[in-house]
């Protein structure tokens, strides 16, 4: 079965006890273009996808699906990788089996000069726990690291991000040396290198340091990492606190940024976004003025603005991605649910804009045939076109790729 661990309820009872002036901003309609690039359909050629997107200079674009393909996995097929040609065409460049080879890839890809791609997957490998793995512009896979579920980790599900050396960085839900969550452990933050040698750099211990990261990690010009953390944190007002937003610097030293404090946001579970001046941008699933997300940003000097707190289902709810910035300082993202209730559970979900100065903007509001719940960041394209995948909706509820033009 898929490791996703969305929980889309799990900060909803956060009271609103400030409001932050931007978010007494409301979301303002605006009216955009959508087109369905694709449809996964009968499953072999994926399902379910929850990464976002890239694109190569030719315009193609590659993601990968959490099911679908081939193997023997719950509910058909065991996850893909995929090509989606400019004009269309689908092609599933490695189906997952289930075994040594991985399943369930649940983050985005990226890829070299040459053309290999590289990923991970939440579950498969020697273990069960999870591969790091390279796909060759030939279609062979390899694992690089598979996940052994101990002080190692398991179950990878955020990005990778690449150093120039070769090295690999990102993050498992799961796993690590305490037992403060568990059987299962905290998660870890981790690196692997080019001849698949992986070195823990922090195992997180559900106190002041964070729990359960999610979305992988940023790197800057001196190769400092920053990521975020769904649980742990000196929040008091959630079950396993608030989150945090975390730095390990180049020497391996973890350190805590800022913890979420509930009416600030919570849970946050994107990847983050950071600025030529050193600010941090992302996400969270829940808290804030209402309890249902924030958009924020965290200033060099660790200093938190909630940049827009979600107030209703037709502004959208519970974002669970990062979010990209255009030019002007205008940042870009989804939610999970809300916008008009075209779904029976409280919305399909929306891809929004909030500009510099905090006011909300909904570019689209899915409707299921064209999608349901985007759980992605987006891809900036020409002409301020955004790219993106939904988890589900479509003609088979399989998910699909789409455009929004502004």
């Amino acid at each position: 079965m898929s490791s996703f661990r969305f929980a889309p309820n799990k900060y909803m009872a956060l009271s609103a006890a400030a409001l932050v002036a931007t978010a007494a901003l409301g979301a303002s309609p605006v009216l955009c273009a959508e087109k369905t690039l694709y449809r996964f359909q009968n499953g072999s050629d994926g399902a379910t996808p929850y990464a976002g997107l890239i694109a190569d200079i030719a315009g193609n674009l590659y993601g990968t699906t959490n099911m679908g393909g081939r193997g023997s996995c719950e509910f058909g097929g065991c996850g893909t990788v995929f090509k989606l040609a400019p004009k269309g065409a689908e092609t599933v460049l490695y189906a997952f089996t289930g075994g040594s080879d991985g399943a369930y890839p649940q983050g985005g890809v990226l890829m070299d000069g040459a053309g290999n791609i590289y990923g991970t997957t939440s579950s498969g490998g020697s273990a069960s726990d999870g591969t790091i793995f390279k796909l060759s512009a030939n279609g062979t896979e390899t694992v690089l690291y598979a996940f052994q579920g101990g002080n190692d980790g398991q179950v990878p599900l955020g990005d990778l991000v690449s150093d120039s050396e070769g090295n690999f960085y990102g993050v498992t839900y799961q796993g690590g040396s305490s037992p403060n969550c568990g059987s299962g452990g905290c998660g870890t933050a981790f690196e692997v290198g080019p001849t698949g040698k992986e070195n823990v750099l922090h195992a997180f211990q559900a106190g002041s340091d964070g729990a359960l990261p999610t979305g992988g990690m940023v790197m800057d010009p001196n190769e400092n990492l920053y990521g975020t953390t769904e649980g742990g944190g000196t929040g008091t007002t959630c079950d396993i606190g608030c989150g945090t937003v975390f730095k390990i610097d180049s020497d391996g030293t973890e350190s805590i940024l800022y913890s979420f404090q509930g009416a600030d946001g919570a849970g946050p579970e994107g990847l983050l976004l950071r600025d030529q001046n050193g600010n941090l941008y992302g996400t969270t699933s829940g808290g804030g003025a209402n309890g249902i997300g924030t958009v924020f940003r965290l200033a060099p000097n660790s200093k938190e603005t909630v940049l827009y707190s979600f107030r209703s289902s037709n502004d959208g709810r519970l974002p669970h991605a990062g979010v990209i910035m255009d030019k002007a300082g205008n940042v870009y993202g989804t939610t999970w649910a809300g916008g008009s209730l075209h779904c029976k559970d409280d919305g399909c979900g929306t891809v929004f804009e909030v500009t510099a100065k905090g006011k909300e903007k909904i570019l689209y509001t899915f409707k299921s045939s064209h999608g349901r719940h985007p759980a992605a960041s987006l891809l900036s394209g020409a002409h301020g076109a955004l790219y993106g995948t939904t988890t589900n909706g479509g003609k088979d509820n399989n998910g699909v790729v789409f455009v929004v033009k502004k």
